[in-house]
């Protein structure tokens, strides 16, 4: 059995596990799993796991990771652009699962970071919209590996100019390069 890193959410009703459902299963493809979550202090408890898998139609397949940097690069969907999904995670993982912090994670940030600084693209963008003033993009150091509330950033709908590009005919639009 494999090991993954990561952070536990209690969420409360049944609206919260219909959004995620929606979002992880009937959206993105995944699949659920019970599974046992160990925190730090050692306790375990019962999660759903959402799973990619190649049944999924967004699978990609393994590929080497100058391919994986370049269709990161290249891809958004409703909820935000690649770029920042993957940059938020590195950092997580950097600032607080450090022993999660893999090569392969380390490989794609550094390969990302370098294309666009080489394709001269504006980070800002890719990045979306910051949290809300007051509340921070990480929970605490004494908090990450306890059960908590789902932050409300997460259910609250994503407003930012990605959203609206999903939106625009397949066509090519020469004067927004879209």
């Amino acid at each position: 059995m494999g090991r993954t890193f990561g952070v536990a959410y209690e969420i409360e009703g049944e609206a919260a596990l219909q959004y995620l459902n929606s979002r992880e299963v009937e959206l993105g493809g995944y699949t659920t799993e019970i599974t046992c979550f160990q925190a730090r202090e050692g306790c375990t408890f019962p999660v759903l796991l959402y799973i990619a898998t190649p049944d999924s139609k967004d699978w990609s397949g393994p590929a080497p990771p100058q391919v994986i940097a370049a269709e990161i690069l290249s891809c958004s969907g409703a909820t935000g652009h690649n770029v920042e999904y993957l940059l938020r995670l590195a950092e997580f993982m950097r600032d607080y699962i450090p022993e999660g912090y893999d090569d392969h994670l380390i490989t794609l940030e550094m390969l990302v970071r370098s294309a666009i600084k080489e394709k001269k693209l504006c980070l800002k963008t890719l990045m979306g919209n910051p949290p809300p003033p007051g509340q921070s993009q990480h929970r605490s150091d004494d908090d990450i590996d306890m059960v908590g509330p789902m932050p409300a950033a997460i259910v609250q709908e994503r407003r930012d100019t990605f959203q609206y590009s999903a939106k625009v005919p397949a066509k090519k639009l020469r004067c927004l390069n879209l």
